[in-house]
């Protein structure tokens, strides 16, 4: 499995509330729930301690490196046509591209799960 991990930082004006509300009714169920991206999940934590305060932190989950080629060909880059067919397919894509309204996103790296 791999993991793609990103610190999320909330554009002004966007209340905390209205995110957090949000990311659970939304977000969260159309990538997790039953007919999501296939290969594909993910969470959201609320920085609370330490320098992720007023952060949040989102760990997206591809059951392996070849389903985030496949969604993700090139670091750095955006989906890949099939990849947008697929989350689009799944309902996520709605979700996915409304996150950047409330949003910005810095890239932390992906990795490959080993524990």
């Amino acid at each position: 499995m791999i993991a793609g991990n990103f610190l999320v930082t909330l554009k002004d004006g966007v209340e905390e509330k209205d995110f957090d509300k949000w990311i659970k009714e939304e977000w969260s169920r159309t990538l997790n729930g039953e007919g999501g991206p296939k290969g594909m999940t993910g969470q959201i934590a609320k920085g609370d301690r330490g320098p992720a305060t007023g952060h949040y932190l989102a760990i997206i989950y591809f059951e392996s490196a070849e389903t985030r080629a496949w969604y993700f060909p090139v670091e750095g880059e955006d989906l890949s046509e099939q990849g947008r067919k697929e989350i689009d397919a799944s309902g996520f894509g709605k979700a996915f591209d409304k996150f950047w309204d409330f949003a910005d996103v810095e890239w932390r790296g992906d990795g490959l799960i080993i524990s």
